[in-house]
């Protein structure tokens, strides 16, 4: 079982491993959250854009569009070359402090993978983050119809990309990285927890014989890690297709991004959503390059 970071997704699997993220899913079904009366920092698009003009006067605003389906943040993309995210509570905004500081971290570690991350600035606001923003980085999401048309070996050319950047990710040690403060969710009560959540939200809509499977799988996963815990790392926490950026001309992967799940967590979470996307087939290939 996997909640997705997106906090809208819940998936039951009949096999889950933490230490090689394979998961292999029978269900998945969509849930509309409580955002609890959240709602964006600053009230409405024009706010957001008088702020940008007025903290940003050097930036001439042309065009602009939005991106509103994030859970955590809206986006505004100014002139087709700025990408502004706007908070929408306060947690959010707190936790832009720690996307940058690791953000800023990563940068010279991934020079080498060709691979670019957003440079974030952040805007304050009554000395709390109000918005950060950094230049665009093209590319295309790497859609499943996109890697299934690509050549065997551009495919373990960019299996090899991402394989680099988790691995390099996973070794993040934390104290190399000063003031960030990231949280520790995935114990032994977040997935029993959630476990809770499958029960309600999608054993009614299994058979007897997929529940139990289900039921079985969860009993022995959690015996396991109460005696013997999961590995904690730093994890991305979202990484899909959807934050995965591809270059069409030169075939590869051109950047990630969306660092707004970052936490302390299982290095198998970021692998279930790769499995999720692209299939057994490609996340061996991925599996192969792991070290």
């Amino acid at each position: 079982y996997r909640r997705s970071a997106s906090k809208g997704y819940f998936y039951a699997c009949s096999s889950l491993s933490s230490t090689t993220g394979i998961i292999y899913i029978l269900f998945k079904i969509r849930i509309k959250p409580d955002l609890g009366g959240r709602g964006i920092m600053l009230s409405n698009i024009i706010d957001m854009l008088d702020y940008i003009k007025k903290q940003l006067p050097w930036l001439e605003i042309q065009e602009y569009d939005i991106n509103n389906e994030g859970w955590d943040n809206a986006v505004l993309i100014i002139n087709k070359e700025w990408i502004f995210r706007f908070p929408r509570s306060e947690d959010t905004a707190q936790h832009l402090l720690n996307e940058k500081l690791l953000l800023d971290f990563l940068q010279t570690e991934i020079s080498y993978l060709s691979i670019k991350l957003p440079k974030y600035r952040l805007i304050f606001k009554d000395n709390r983050p109000i918005c950060c923003y950094y230049s665009l980085i093209n590319g295309v999401p790497l859609s499943p119809s996109i890697l299934y048309e690509l050549d065997d070996q551009t495919q373990n050319q960019i299996a090899f990309q991402i394989s680099s950047f988790l691995t390099m990710l996973h070794k993040v040690d934390l104290e190399e990285i000063h003031s960030i403060e990231l949280k520790d969710n995935q114990g032994y009560t977040y997935w029993k927890e959630h476990w809770e959540n499958i029960k309600k939200l999608v054993y009614p809509y299994l058979t007897e014989q997929e529940c139990q499977k289900i039921t079985n799988m969860f009993e022995s996963f959690l015996n396991q890690i109460s005696i013997n815990p999961l590995p904690k790392t730093i994890i991305h926490g979202d990484l899909t297709h959807k934050h995965i950026l591809f270059d069409i001309n030169k075939k590869q992967i051109s950047g990630i991004i969306d660092f707004g799940d970052i936490q302390l967590g299982d290095p198998a979470y970021d692998l279930s959503g790769l499995y999720w996307d692209y299939g057994e087939q490609f996340f061996n290939k991925i599996l192969n390059y792991c070290r």
